[in-house]
């Protein structure tokens, strides 16, 4: 009996000096808890924190662990940086990139967050295209012709995907990618965007300014389509571009002619 004491007091002393191996680590896991207002927040199931380099430093209590000091280790010091004063942890996006920030205690417990510093954008897909013209001398033969030659050179298909890129901090201009564009492949270019009302209603809309590679430029509309009941969540807009000048020549009994394709935001 005495030698069975003996060997649980090795036993006790040896899991004592090293308690990862031998606790049952009863701790909590290490978690952080976000303590500013309007910041990113963190995606759970993935640990990752996305950045707009534009954000202020975003700051966290650590909860969970031995409840000891923490250790912290950042593997991308351009990227991003933290402070820690042993109480809060503030992150700061630094640049575009990614980044881990690791955080450990003195009991084995660990915890890894994922940073991505990237500038925001915002994709909408087209499900249709029509136009609406305004021609009450033209025969219904030559605004059907028109109406051809306008969907036929528009830059986009359906299903074609504007992607808006934001590279300042107001975001009101940045990098625009349509794809696929009307010939199947992907058009860049540059944008810029303005709020604006509309006369008649005083209904907001944005005006993008875009210009795609080849000089090719195209001011739109965009707002919502207030006049369409649908079941589904997506809520459809309108994304118009008035072409009159660039048929009137041909048309010259031509009025008005608008492209309109029917968006909806993507994830």
């Amino acid at each position: 009996m005495k030698l069975k004491h003996f060997l649980a007091g090795i036993t006790l002393a040896a899991c004592t000096f090293i308690s990862t191996s031998c606790s049952d680590d009863d701790y909590s896991p290490i978690t952080l808890i976000s303590i500013s207002e309007q910041a990113p927040s963190i995606n759970e199931e993935t640990n990752t924190l996305t950045f707009n380099p534009f954000n202020e430093g975003v700051s966290f209590h650590i909860s969970g662990g031995d409840g000891g000091r923490y250790i912290i280790r950042n593997s991308n010091q351009e990227v991003v940086d933290f402070d820690y004063d042993g109480e809060t942890l503030i992150i700061n996006p630094s640049t575009l990139g990614e980044a881990t920030i690791a955080i450990h205690d003195n009991s084995g417990n660990s915890y890894t967050l994922k940073i991505i510093v990237e500038y925001t954008s915002v994709s909408f897909q087209t499900t249709s295209i029509t136009t609406d013209i305004e021609a009450p001398n033209m025969t219904q033969a030559s605004i059907r012709q028109l109406e051809e030659q306008i969907i036929a050179d528009s830059p986009v298909a359906v299903e074609s995907i504007f992607t808006f890129t934001y590279t300042n901090k107001e975001q009101t201009e940045g990098s625009v990618t349509i794809a696929p564009n009307r010939a199947g492949q992907s058009s860049n270019g540059i944008f810029t965007q303005e709020l604006k009302y509309t006369q008649d209603t005083g209904t907001s809309y944005i005006e993008y300014a875009i210009t795609l590679a080849g000089n090719e430029n195209h001011v739109m509309m965009l707002m919502p389509q207030t006049d369409i009941t649908r079941e589904s969540p997506l809520v459809p807009m309108s994304m118009v571009e008035d072409v009159t000048a660039t048929y009137q020549t041909t048309y010259p009994d031509l009025e008005s002619a608008r492209l309109i394709f029917t968006v909806i935001t993507q994830p």
